[in-house]
């Protein structure tokens, strides 16, 4: 008997993993259409078929961040979900959200179950962390190479830095036993403090705490986040003139995508180009030509209609989320998502549509969040740096002064080391004095060019979804249309009623029945 797939990827059409578990005491199946679903099921996927071993899935094969997306939303879910559910919350393409779910269930001991209609649920362990991790060595270290990839790129992020206050000293130490080497009996005994402040810049002994932080730009994303930064120390602001503070848009496209699936699935399923662009690139996107592929017109009454003269910016979103385009009789296109609409009961997401933003806003590149008087004496101490470069330059390269120096202070004596160290360090120096200026600039310079196309983006999307806000008689016809499709076709919900198999009973056993 061939069994045809209800709507949506064929692939959502799994079979529940083996386990060796006993049979559960299912009710008795009266309908032949029914077993054969649930044996389709069981046969047409690797995670039921022996045969393809091969082809099965683990946790160790998903990214660790589609892993770690997947499991948030599952969990946010209450473990009992569909493929569209945790896609849907998650933003993770539908592919790899069911790859990922696939291997999870397999390697955690979750529970599969099939629907009268061959749709499938899984049932995931409350402790599924902890008992993939006790699964898989690799999964249990992903978190020390993490920490280890932090600890590496802050040591490099912070050797420039640090490498200021190095320059500084090496270079005016040279400098002053130059200038004093013609009278070694008068050379002053006094020694210079670092400390003090200058514009609201400090610098304390505590400040040397924050070499020890390397996860300085992750600790200053969420604090950017959730509100405004604490201030930084000296080390936080010498290098934050001259790299920044990071992209604050690191994790974006994320949230782009969860937002995007979260405003499907709190709409039905079916959306149309419209209410899909206010989070979508208008602007970068190859077809655009930088221009918006939507044309705003003003109706009657304040309101404004809106024209799509290119569709294809959906493209994305139809095959991350598997989506098709229907045509009504008018000609006008909706998008249905048939895996977003199928659901476990816990990803109703009734709720999402007014939490959701109208538009996806980026944040615009900053030169620095340091403060004003911070970056004065971060430049201030490049400066002093660059010039006492360029000075002990000079120096350097008269021979007869180097000559003088060696016979006044002796060639292995510790003056005479620290000048031959400078000398043999100068290249190093000058290229540093320069790029503590040179990087800023370039990056000032890439910031400008970025935030307008940054400010661009935003006033696309902005201006999309204040048109749906405010929506002419045409657009608003269109978007009833929508909802209408989106009512009629209904969520549908696969409650634990209409589950007729579960992976807790053998497949094998239960097929052959």
């Amino acid at each position: 008997m061939s069994v045809v797939a209800p709507a949506g990827p064929k692939s959502l059409k799994v079979a529940p993993a083996k386990c060796a578990m006993s049979a559960r005491g299912l009710p008795a199946l009266g309908s032949q259409r029914a077993h054969a679903h649930v044996v389709a099921a069981l046969s047409s996927h690797p995670l039921g078929d022996d045969s393809l071993e091969d082809k099965k899935p683990t946790s160790e094969d998903i990214p660790s961040e589609v892993r770690t997306a997947v499991l948030d939303a599952a969990e946010s879910l209450g473990s009992r979900v569909t493929v569209g559910d945790v896609a849907a919350r998650s933003g993770v393409s539908l592919p790899q959200t069911e790859r990922a779910l696939q291997a999870i269930a397999m390697d955690a001991g979750g529970t599969l179950e099939v629907t009268e209609t061959g749709e499938l649920t899984y049932v995931l362990p409350r402790d599924v962390g902890a008992r993939l991790a006790a699964k898989s060595a690799r999964i249990r270290l992903e978190p020390v190479i993490q920490k280890t990839q932090k600890v590496m790129s802050y040591v490099v992020r912070v050797s420039f830095g640090t490498a200021l206050l190095a320059s500084i000293a090496l270079v005016y130490t040279a400098l002053y036993l130059v200038m004093n080497s013609s009278n070694r009996e008068e050379r002053s005994s006094s020694r210079s403090s670092f400390g003090g402040g200058y514009g609201g810049f400090y610098m304390y002994p505590t400040d040397f705490l924050w070499y020890w932080d390397p996860y300085h730009y992750e600790r200053r994303r969420m604090a950017q986040l959730y509100g405004e930064p604490e201030p930084m120390n000296f080390f936080e602001a010498v290098f934050s003139f001259v790299f920044g503070d990071g992209d604050p848009n690191q994790f974006s496209e994320q949230s782009r995508w969860e937002l995007v699936g979260r405003m499907i699935r709190a709409r039905g399923g079916v959306v149309t180009a419209e209410q899909l662009a206010p989070y979508l690139n208008l602007i970068g996107d190859a077809r655009s030509s930088g221009r918006s592929p939507l044309v705003l017109e003003p109706a009657s009454g304040g309101t404004v209609e809106t024209t799509v003269m290119d569709e294809g910016f959906v493209l994305e979103v139809l095959q991350r989320f598997d989506g098709t385009p229907e045509v009504d009789d008018d000609g006008n296109i909706f998008y249905s998502f048939p895996a977003l609409r199928t659901t476990a009961g816990g990803g109703a997401f009734s709720s999402d549509l007014q939490n959701t933003p109208r538009a996806f806003v980026m944040r615009n590149w900053k030169f620095s969040e340091a403060q004003p008087g911070q970056l004065m004496m971060a430049g201030l101490l490049g400066a002093a740096n660059l010039v006492g470069v360029v000075l002990l330059g000079g120096v350097l390269s008269n021979p007869t002064t180097m000559a003088k120096i060696m016979y006044v202070y002796g060639k292995n004596s510790g003056p005479a080391t620290i000048i031959s160290t400078a000398a043999f360090l100068y290249p190093a120096l000058i290229a540093y004095a320069v790029a503590f200026f040179a990087v800023p600039f370039l990056r000032m310079m890439w910031n400008a060019r970025r935030n307008a196309q940054l400010d661009a983006e935003n006033e696309a999307r902005l201006e999309a979804a204040a048109a749906i806000a405010n929506a002419g008689p045409a657009t608003s016809s269109k978007l009833q249309r929508a909802e209408q499709r989106s009512r009629s076709a209904g969520m549908d919900v696969l409650s634990r009623d209409r589950v007729i198999f579960s992976s807790e009973q053998s497949s094998s056993e239960w097929s052959n029945n």
